[in-house]
C-alpha cells in the first residue's frame, strides 16, 4: 500500500500506476511507486502567516538544491512529475530576471505536492521528497475550516516558517508563536490526527533583516550572526564546482553545527520571542520534537514596489531546512532493519494468509523498515532483506525463533506473527535483550504474553498499519535515547 501524494488515499496501483480514487486519476511516476513501496519517501509541509516567506524559502531552496553535484559526488535533485518540473522552470526564470517575488499560493485544500528525487544528499539511498507548500490563508482557516491543513496528517516534519520582523511589526491580527501552534493543534484535533512523533522545525526567514539591530526584537545572537553571514554554500547556483571544492560538505561536521545553531535559537526563543516559551512547552507536552533554524531566501529585502532584488541573490543557509528534514526522518527512514517471522503454516484468510503476511511487509516498508521474512526454526531469510514475501510456503521446521534472533543485528527490530501456538522456545525472549524489540501478533487473546511490551491481538487488516507504525516508532525513538 502507497499513498497517492495528490489526494493522499492509501492504495495498490495499478499496472498504469494511475490513482485508484476516482475524484483523483493522477498518474503516479513510476519512481515515486518505487520509492514509496521501500518506504524512501520523506513528506514535508510549510506552515505558517501569509507573506512570511514560505514559498520564497522552498523556491529558493530549490534553486540551490538542483545544484547541490557541485558539493556532494554523484548527487542530484531532479523533478518527478510534470507540475513540479513547470515550477522548478517558473522559478529558475524569475531568478535569472531578478523578480524572485514566487507567485501567491492558492488556499486550496490540498496543495500540489512538489515531488522531486534526491539523490545522495545527506542519505545513503535514493529518496523522494513530497514538500505541500500550504497558503498562509490556510493558517488562518484552519480554526473554523480545519481541512485546509489536511495535508499535514501525512508530514513527518512539519516547517513551522516564522518571519520574526512580520511578527513583531507587521502583525495586525496579533498571532504569538504559541498562537500560531495552538491554531494548527485545534485543525489537527478536529481531524482526529496526533502529532506524536512528528517533528516541528520553526523556519526562521528573512534573517537578512535580522542582521544588526531591528526594531521590536532583540539582537540575534553572536553565533547565529556568524553563522548566517559564512555560508559557504550561500551563492551555490552561481559559483563554479572548483570554487566550492574548497569547501567539502562534511554531513556530520555541518549537521552538528546546525544542531549547536538550533539550540541557541531555542534558548532565544524561549527569551525574547512572544509565546516562545509557552510554544516549546506546548510542542513538547504533545511527545512532538522541536528545533529550529534560520535563512534568508534571498539575502536581502525586494523592493517594495515591483518586487525585484536590488543585488544578486544570496540565499544564506536554506540548505539547512532540507537537511533537518532528512535527518529528522531518518530514525523512520533509514537503517531499521526488521525480521518479518511468519506462521509455520499458510492458509487462505487471517494472520497466516499470504496476502496478510504481504500486507505486513509492506506496511514495514512504509514506515521505513527493511524488511528480511524468516520462517521459524530456520536461521536464514525465506526472503531477504528488500524481497516481497511473494510466494510463502508452509514450513516443516521446529517452531522455535531462537535460532533467527542469535544470528540477528542487535538494532534490528522483530515483528513475530503468531497463528496457533507460541514457539517452543518463546519464554527464553524475556531474559534476552530481545524484548523491547519485538512485536508478537497473536490471533487469539488466550496467546497474549503478558509483560511484553508490544503484543497485538490480530483481528482484522486494517490494523496493520497502526500497530506497525506505533512500534516502528517506539523503536525509532529508543535509538535516538541511546549514549
Amino acid at each position: 500500500m502507497i499513498m497517492c501524494p495528490y489526494c493522499l488515499t492509501m492504495q495498490e496501483p495499478q499496472q498504469t500506476n494511475l490513482c485508484n480514487n476516482p475524484h483523483c486519476g493522477h498518474k503516479l511516476a513510476p519512481k515515486y511507486v518505487e520509492n514509496a513501496r521501500a518506504g524512501n519517501i520523506i513528506c514535508l509541509g510549510t506552515f505558517g502567516l501569509p507573506s512570511h516567506g514560505k514559498t520564497a524559502l522552498v523556491s529558493s531552496l530549490m534553486q540551490s538544491a538542483q545544484n547541490i553535484h557541485k558539493i556532494v559526488s554523484g548527487s542530484f535533485v531532479r523533478a518527478l512529475d510534470n507540475d513540479t518540473q513547470n515550477q522548478l522552470n517558473e522559478w529558475s526564470a524569475r531568478y535569472k530576471s531578478g523578480q524572485v517575488k514566487p507567485a501567491v499560493t492558492p488556499p486550496d485544500e490540498r496543495p500540489r505536492p512538489l515531488l522531486v528525487m534526491n539523490n545522495k544528499f545527506a542519505t545513503s539511498r535514493p529518496i523522494t521528497l513530497v514538500l505541500y507548500d500550504l497558503a498562509g490563508e490556510a493558517l488562518v482557516r484552519a480554526g473554523s475550516q480545519p481541512e485546509y491543513v489536511r495535508a499535514l496528517n501525512k508530514v513527518n516534519t512539519i516547517w513551522c516558517v516564522v518571519s520574526l520582523d512580520d511578527m513583531a511589526n507587521k502583525n495586525d491580527a496579533g498571532y504569538a508563536l504559541d498562537g500560531l501552534f495552538s491554531t494548527y493543534l485545534d485543525a489537527m484535533s478536529d481531524l482526529h490526527i496526533s502529532i506524536k512523533g512528528k517533528s516541528i522545525l520553526v523556519v526562521y526567514t528573512k534573517a537578512d533583516v535580522l542582521l544588526g539591530m531591528q526594531a521590536g526584537l532583540a539582537p540575534l545572537p553572536p553565533a547565529v550572526e556568524a553563522y548566517l553571514r559564512n555560508d559557504p554554500y550561500d551563492q551555490l547556483r552561481d559559483t563554479p564546482g572548483a570554487q566550492l571544492r574548497q569547501w567539502p560538505f562534511d554531513e556530520d561536521t555541518y549537521f552538528a553545527e546546525m544542531l549547536k545553531i538550533s539550540d541557541i535559537l531555542q534558548e532565544y526563543t524561549t527569551d525574547f520571542v512572544d509565546g516562545g516559551g509557552a510554544f516549546v512547552s506546548m510542542v513538547q507536552d504533545t511527545g512532538a520534537e522541536v528545533y529550529f533554524t534560520i535563512n534568508s531566501a534571498f539575502g536581502s529585502p525586494l523592493e517594495e514596489n515591483n518586487h525585484i532584488l536590488p543585488m544578486a541573490v544570496r540565499a544564506m543557509r536554506v540548505l539547512d531546512a532540507l537537511i533537518w528534514a532528512i535527518r529528522l526522518d531518518g530514525p523512520k527512514t533509514s537503517e531499521q532493519e526488521v525480521a518479518l517471522i511468519v506462521p509455520a503454516s499458510i492458509e487462505d484468510t487471517g494472520l497466516g494468509s499470504q496476502e496478510t503476511i504481504v500486507r505486513f511487509y509492506e506496511e514495514l516498508s512504509a514506515h521505513g523498515g527493511y524488511v528480511a521474512t524468516y520462517y521459524p526454526g530456520q536461521i536464514e531469510p525465506a526472503f531477504p532483506l528488500g524481497n516481497s514475501p511473494t510466494t510463502v510456503q508452509p514450513s516443516n521446521n521446529l517452531e522455535l525463533i531462537g535460532p533467527i534472533l542469535d544470528h540477528l543485528k542487535p538494532d534490528t527490530a522483530v515483528v513475530l506473527l503468531v497463528k496457533d501456538a507460541l514457539p517452543m522456545d518463546f519464554v527464553d525472549l524475556f531474559a534476552s535483550r530481545w524484548i523491547d524489540r519485538l512485536l508478537l501478533v497473536v490471533t487469539r487473546r488466550e496467546l497474549v504474553a503478558t509483560g511484553l511490551p508490544h503484543c497485538r491481538v490480530f483481528t482484522h487488516d486494517g490494523e496493520i498499519a497502526p500497530m506497525v507504525s506505533a512500534f516502528l516508532a517506539h523503536v525509532a525513538t529508543a535509538r535516538t535515547k541511546k549514549p
